[in-house]
């Protein structure tokens, strides 16, 4: 733990003499770092009586932990931070809560922290985003309706926000999503068309276009499609859809980019876009990889026509050698910092 803290006490340290660090603000307790990191009392212990040593945190019993300089705060609290995440390191608890309160993504104007709304309604005006713990959602949420049109950026995950109008996103999702404007350049097709699943879900197709649109000025190329399907239909589902507009697709052929938020709609896109020769590069995020390990990169799958052939033939192949002719869905790796899945249709979704 030692260099690695130390230089996270560096850090602190430097924010607070830039004045990035305002005084008074409430740390998470032992006690809540203990539960909300998995990690044992006696590490939490040892980090917070460095930074005590450090004259860098105020302990107030029956109060919490509070930055140094200010007195404890009555009532309500400014920062009341819980971590949601499990698999942080030890080393990293100081950076995490000092990552927490400087706010990652403030220089870029995307989203505060909720209980900032209360304390500087006027910086947090700047931003076009909130950031929310999935803990705060109980208590807010039925309340907050300055979330009303807003980007929510979830910190712990993806929480249904049912009673109000608003996009939610991972946190960690967006260095993904500038990874992908890298490699893919979305910019130079004409049309892009997200694909999602309607109902609770449909925040993940609505926070994708708001982040698109206003990240890398797509708005005016974007347009959502929301269908009510399941993951055991939504390839038929899809697969129906693409057939009766594909005319109206067809006018964008080789400048149409469709991006499925759910690897399931994959083949049955592929498919009427094989029948009708329209073509397109089709993207899905693999979903249940993703959220299952937030630390990996993002998963997209190309079939894009020749890298789905190369696919297609070493699927084949690995899987007459492994298991008979069942299909298996197989990595292809290319020259980017991406991993590019292709979805093999499974038996059940070739026949639509």
């Amino acid at each position: 733990m030692g260099r690695k803290l130390d230089s996270a006490i560096l850090e602190w340290k430097r924010m607070l003499a830039s004045g990035c660090l305002g005084s008074g603000l409430r740390l998470p307790s032992v006690r809540e770092t203990t539960c909300n990191l998995s990690v044992s009392h006696a590490t939490a212990a040892k980090v917070y009586a460095r930074l005590i040593r450090e004259g860098l945190v105020k302990s107030v019993p029956g109060k919490g932990m509070f930055l140094r300089g200010s007195h404890a705060r009555h009532g309500k609290v400014a920062f009341p931070f819980r971590f949601s995440e499990s698999n942080w390191h030890l080393d990293s608890i100081i950076r995490a809560v000092s990552r927490a309160i400087t706010n990652t993504f403030a220089e870029e104007r995307i989203a505060y922290d909720v209980y900032m709304a209360d304390e500087c309604p006027s910086e947090c005006a700047r931003y076009d985003g909130i950031l929310l713990s999935a803990e705060d959602v109980k208590s807010v949420h039925a309340v907050r309706k300055n979330f009303r049109g807003k980007l929510v950026i979830m910190e712990g995950g993806h929480i249904p926000l049912p009673d109000l109008d608003c996009c939610q996103f991972r946190l960690d999702f967006l260095p993904a999503l500038d990874e992908f404007n890298e490699v893919f350049q979305p910019q130079r097709y004409q049309k892009i068309l997200l694909v999602g699943t309607e109902g609770r879900r449909s925040g993940n197709v609505k926070a994708l276009f708001d982040v698109l649109g206003a990240r890398y000025g797509l708005t005016g190329k974007l347009e959502s499609i929301l269908l009510v399907a399941s993951n055991f239909t939504a390839s038929y589902t899809a697969c129906t859809y693409f057939r009766a507009k594909a005319e109206k697709y067809a006018k964008y052929a080789g400048r149409l980019l469709v991006i499925a938020m759910s690897e399931f709609y994959a083949p049955g896109i592929r498919q009427v876009f094989e029948e009708t020769g329209i073509r397109a590069d089709i993207l899905s995020f693999e979903n249940r990889e993703y959220y299952d390990d937030p630390d990996k990169k993002a998963y997209f799958t190309s079939i894009d026509s020749n890298i789905v052939r190369l696919a297609q033939e070493a699927a084949k192949t690995l899987c007459d050698l492994v298991n008979g002719k069942e299909d298996r869905k197989l990595i292809v790796k290319i020259p980017s910092r991406l991993i590019i899945r292709d979805s093999i249709a499974m038996p059940e979704q070739r026949r639509i």
